[in-house]
């Protein structure tokens, strides 16, 4: 698996909580492009858990350096924009809007590989995705500025 790959996996493993504002959102909340504008650290977490997914790869990570990119959302996919490469997938919004579920793309050398370690996998329009969707909540969504719990900091992204 390529590191690179592996550490986005585990990253957006950890988008699972959020700070916000409770409302109803809409697909149009979510559309558009969302830069990164800043990060501010929460003390006292227990970062041994939050270590742990990067650790089970073998992949080391200093949290305090971990680099954040933007990300956009069209009708139906999402992209997530590296200084290497883009990271594609599929999105959709729960019924209750209270959870985005985002289908992340395999990248295409390493599909083979996956297969013959049972890695979890489906095909979506002729296409190979990840079984397991990330599930990311949106009560950080507010007057265009996204703010996410990632690991132990609070990151801020805003909607162009």
């Amino acid at each position: 698996m390529h590191k690179k790959t592996t550490y986005l996996f585990c990253l957006t493993l950890l988008l699972v909580n959020f700070f916000g504002f409770s409302q109803e959102i809409k697909r149009s909340d979510i559309i558009g492009k969302w830069k990164y504008s800043k990060k501010t650290k929460i003390e006292g977490m227990d970062l041994d858990s939050i270590k742990a997914p990067f650790e089970a790869w073998g992949i080391e990570v200093d949290l305090d350096n971990m680099p954040y990119y933007d990300f956009e959302f069209s009708e139906s996919s999402y992209k997530e924009f590296q200084p290497e490469e883009t990271i594609s997938g599929l999105w959709e919004l729960s019924e209750n809007s209270a959870v985005i579920k985002v289908n992340i793309e395999c990248p295409v050398d390493l599909i083979e590989d996956y297969r013959r370690q049972s890695t979890p996998m489906e095909e979506i329009d002729g296409k190979t995705y990840y079984s397991e969707p990330n599930m990311i909540q949106t009560s950080g969504i507010k007057n265009n500025k996204w703010t996410k719990q990632i690991a132990n900091y609070l990151v801020e992204f805003q909607k162009e």
